[in-house]
């Protein structure tokens, strides 16, 4: 769902696709904010609740950040 929310898959930027690279980063800057935990050290197989430690509540803000308009 958070794949088709933002346009598709969410993987590494090509040269071609400077968009989908742009909406990845926004992706891992927002669980970056709400984990706490160093962009960098989030990747595609990150479990938002095992490895980034969200909660439910944060997930919530998690979705909402993704569904509603910026």
């Amino acid at each position: 769902w958070v794949e088709a929310r933002l346009g598709g898959p969410v993987r590494q930027p090509s040269p071609r696709t400077v968009r989908e690279g742009s909406r990845r980063e926004e992706l891992i800057s927002e669980l970056s904010r709400l984990s706490g935990i160093e962009p960098e050290e989030i990747n595609e197989d990150s479990n938002l609740y095992s490895d980034l430690g969200l909660d439910s509540l944060m997930a919530v803000e998690l979705l909402n950040r993704i569904a509603l308009p910026a």
